[in-house]
């Protein structure tokens, strides 16, 4: 016989088969109620900022690397030995101060023996020069006395005989004129191939100590003294800082909107600083690939800590707006494709969708947002949320 359950053992069934809700989650749901009671009816306190109508500068910008216009890479002459360095890198030179020398003994006998040379051509060329100077005495001698012995055989007080005799002498006095003169002509070229042998070596021995084309710093000293260098090795490298300059590669839109002299605001990746300077020159072409131009940028100063090669930033200012609604640029945010700036109304955030105008350095000109508006960092509060603007 099947007798039903009795009420109270069927409610201690059901506390077996019951899990019991473990502690952690009622708390946390009990947090989660206290946090939403206290956002809606506390404000959440943010510092903003307050979007204002002034005037505006856009900015394009690109990235690229410091060069400089005067640079110098001092190289061996020819294969020598390396005697001496008498700089280190980062040293400031003045014009002419010499940086390094070579072992130039035989630069040295060379440039003795093409002088020996040009003497001995020059004593020749003297020589062929009075030789010159008595063949043409001698002939004109002879000329004047053929004239004189031509006068007495017309008169009958010389002889056929003599005045042949005296023709003879004359045709060869002047063939000795001829003669001294392709000596002399001779001479004359032997000693300037001698003396200009001579001044080609002279100025190799001068390449043989290298001194500073102009005044600067030495980037790099990449030879060591006592080393046998082959022609061309750089020794020393260095480079005028008044002419610094950056190469600035920008997007094929921004390209079209920069012209010459327009100024720059650099900042260097490697220090953090920033440095002014304005835009020297545009190439007009653009890279087949990246669609990518360049544009030589001066500085106005060199930075603290600067190397030929690092990094920077720049901003390159192509127009004003006098009148503009501007708004940091920190304040704007995206949502897929879509502007927009959160701004505080009311006493709770609300997000505005805006329109971006143009871009500046740190600011943005925009369209759908009053100026005297406060906006927030995008993602900082949810919208419809209570919050209060503090300092």
């Amino acid at each position: 016989m099947i007798t039903a359950p009795r009420p109270e053992s069927t409610a201690r069934s059901l506390v077996r088969h019951i899990r019991p809700v473990p502690l952690v989650l009622l708390l946390l749901a009990a947090a989660v109620v206290v946090a939403y009671a206290s956002s809606r009816a506390m404000p959440l306190k943010l510092c903003g900022a307050m979007v204002i109508e002034g005037e505006f500068r856009e900015t394009v910008g690109g990235v690229g690397t410091l060069t400089a216009e005067g640079r110098a890479t001092l190289a061996a002459p020819v294969q020598a030995v390396l005697m001496s360095v008498e700089v280190t890198a980062g040293a400031t030179v003045r014009r002419g101060v010499t940086l390094a020398s070579f072992d130039a003994r035989a630069a040295e006998a060379d440039l003795r023996a093409a002088q020996a040379r040009a003497d001995a051509a020059s004593r020749s060329l003297e020589s062929a020069e009075v030789a010159l100077a008595k063949a043409r005495a001698t002939a004109e001698e002879a000329a004047t006395r053929l004239r004189r012995i031509e006068a007495l055989a017309r008169s009958g007080h010389a002889t056929e005989a003599d005045r042949d005799s005296a023709a003879t002498t004359a045709e060869t006095a002047s063939l000795d004129v001829k003669v001294a003169e392709a000596a002399q002509a001779t001479a004359t070229a032997d000693r300037a191939a001698a003396r200009a042998s001579a001044d080609e070596l002279a100025a190799r021995l001068a390449d043989y100590t290298l001194k500073a084309p102009f005044s600067g710093i030495v980037t790099n000293v990449p030879a060591s003294a006592h080393a046998l260098m082959s022609p061309g090795s750089p020794v020393v490298e260095m480079v005028d800082p008044a002419t610094l300059s950056a190469d600035i590669r920008l997007d094929e839109a921004s390209m079209a909107k920069v012209a010459a002299g327009a100024p720059v605001s650099l900042r260097i990746a490697a220090t953090g600083q920033t440095v002014s300077g304005w835009v020297a020159a545009v190439d007009r072409s653009l890279d087949p690939e990246t669609r990518e131009g360049r544009v030589r940028v001066r500085l106005d100063a060199p930075p603290a800590g600067w190397a030929i090669g690092q990094r920077v930033t720049a901003s390159i200012t192509v127009g004003t707006v006098p009148d503009a609604v501007v708004a940091p640029l920190v304040a704007l945010g995206w949502e897929g494709r879509a502007p927009y700036v959160l701004a505080a109304e009311a006493g709770r955030a609300r997000r505005l969708s805006v329109d971006v105008l143009s871009y500046g350095e740190d600011s943005v000109r925009l369209d759908g947002v009053a100026p005297g508006t406060h906006v927030l960092p995008p993602g900082s509060v949810w919208p419809g949320r209570r919050v209060e603007i503090v300092p």
